[in-house]
């Protein structure tokens, strides 16, 4: 296998990944995966040999960051293991849209715990130990509110339960619980690209094209919607999410290293129907440039359980 061509400072390069594309796709394709599968097998085996102790699995990360297919992918292997495992989603304890915070400047808060129905959380994890089993909300995106369909969880005796969310590893979550119980995984892709010296592609950049092909797809957000919310998204992780990476048993780098050679079809695909504003035509000019620097990769290529699915579809 070709090895990976990465600086001091974890950066990819754009050089090294064009030949890969060019030449040698599918092993470039297998590696790449094999890398983040590798990192799964592993979160998985350590939450299996302590699940007696702590049988709650926390995972966190910024947006984009995979977090929900990583957290299903660690269920399959301890559900393979014999071990039930149920996965909750704190997305779905989002408030209303309407019921929603404001920030100091008027604009709404979309990204603090103080967007989650905490209340609600608790009454439906006491349900869920006392008795076994819940209802628990789901929320609906599209429209921005709670759903009337709600998901009954069980949760018996020796069962593994993941909590997923950008919030999950804030002592919040978990203030109520009577003892530490619990696994902590912090997931975020962590990897820079360069050419020749000069930084093409962060990773931030990367979770924001992430952010503007998933929301366009799955949650109605136009292009001009999800830029409008990034600069607050930044701002929450850096105060909110990034200092509790310190408190991780577990890391994950959920960059998949071929995907900008993806990204590129996706986002002017997108563009070609939406219109960008002038506040935000200098940012998303900027990723259209350094994604040109990539060299395709055919859709033939993409594995149908990649976890970039999470947000291609």
């Amino acid at each position: 296998m070709r090895s990976v061509q990465k600086d001091a400072n974890n950066r990819v390069s754009v050089g090294w990944l064009n030949g890969m594309v060019t030449y040698h796709p599918d092993e470039l394709v297998e590696r790449a995966e094999q890398a983040y599968e590798q990192q799964i097998a592993s979160a998985a085996e350590q939450v299996f040999k302590k699940r007696e102790e702590n049988p709650v699995l926390l995972l966190s990360g910024p947006s984009a960051s995979s977090k929900t297919t990583t957290a299903g992918k660690i269920a399959s292997a301890l559900i393979a293991r014999g071990v039930d495992t149920a996965v909750i989603s704190l997305d779905d304890f989002f408030k209303n849209r309407t019921e929603l915070p404001l920030l100091p400047n008027g604009e709404t808060d979309f990204e603090s715990i103080d967007t989650l129905d905490l209340d609600r959380l608790n009454s439906c994890f006491d349900a869920l130990l006392r008795y076994g089993e819940a209802e628990f909300p789901t929320f609906d995106f599209s429209l921005g509110k709670r759903s009337d369909t709600t998901r009954l969880v069980k949760a018996g005796h020796g069962t593994i339960l993941i909590v997923e969310g950008i919030h999950a590893l804030n002592p919040q979550i978990t203030k109520d619980c009577a003892r530490d119980g619990f696994q902590r995984l912090y997931i975020s892709p962590n990897s820079d690209y360069e050419e020749d010296g000069r930084l093409i592609l962060t990773a931030r950049e990367i979770r924001l094209i992430r952010r503007l092909v998933r929301d366009h797809y799955y949650r109605g957000s136009s292009i001009e919607n999800t830029m409008q919310m990034w600069s607050g998204v930044v701002r929450s992780e850096i105060v909110s999410i990034i200092p509790y990476r310190s408190e991780a048993d577990i890391i994950v780098d959920s960059m998949i290293l071929y995907e900008p050679a993806v990204w590129a079809r996706y986002l002017s695909s997108i563009l070609k129907t939406e219109n960008v504003s002038l506040r935000f035509a200098a940012k998303i000019g900027k990723l259209r440039r350094s994604l040109t620097r990539f060299v395709p990769l055919p859709d033939k290529y993409i594995p149908e359980k990649t976890v970039l699915h999470e947000f291609l579809g």
